[in-house]
């Protein structure tokens, strides 16, 4: 089946649809989502997955394209099932952008996006993107993000750093009673 992303100006304003592979060959804006999942402990639920042609591995959450028609929670909550195999209560941080050229493969991509959290204590399930799931204390995934942040898609070191600015110090939470 055809993936359609649609195609958007820098106001996030939708100004046509193409195909997945168009929209990057044509190095055209469009829009993803990032879902940070925490446990009850308050560690981050991360997955690993294949990078650059599955010629490395690294780490990032829950996210990907907003399909053509969807909203960004509409896209999020897809994301979440297909990549996790949870649902849950979504709560939205804020705006984030990526724009990336990949040296190896010199693939550019220009997306804004929308970062949302959810509680879920698992059990997680996988499709074949991701490898498996590690938790994560949340001030390690800063320290690497930080201090290393070539373990991690340039995707997820983004949305941690909105994380940390939208959440300067944590609390444990309880999970989600919908989960």
């Amino acid at each position: 089946m055809t993936e359609y992303l649609d195609i958007i100006n820098e106001n996030d304003e939708v100004i046509g649809k193409d195909t997945f592979e168009n929209v990057h060959a044509n190095k055209q804006l469009h829009r993803f989502t990032r879902i940070l999942v925490q446990n009850a402990q308050n560690d981050f639920v991360l997955h690993r997955r294949h990078w650059n042609g599955k010629k490395e591995i690294r780490l990032d959450s829950a996210g990907g394209h907003v399909q053509s028609g969807e909203t960004y929670s509409e896209g999020a909550r897809r994301e979440l099932r297909e990549e996790m195999g949870i649902t849950g209560m979504l709560t939205e941080l804020g705006k984030i952008e990526c724009h990336t050229t990949d040296p190896n493969q010199g693939k550019w991509e220009g997306m804004l996006g929308r970062l949302f959290t959810t509680v879920h204590n698992g059990p997680y399930s996988h499709d074949d993107e991701v490898i498996d799931f590690t938790t994560m204390k949340v001030e390690d995934a800063f320290t690497i993000a930080t201090k290393a942040p070539a373990q991690m898609t340039p995707q997820l070191v983004d949305a941690l750093k909105l994380f940390q600015h939208t959440h300067p110090t944590q609390e444990p939470k309880a999970e989600d009673p919908t989960t």
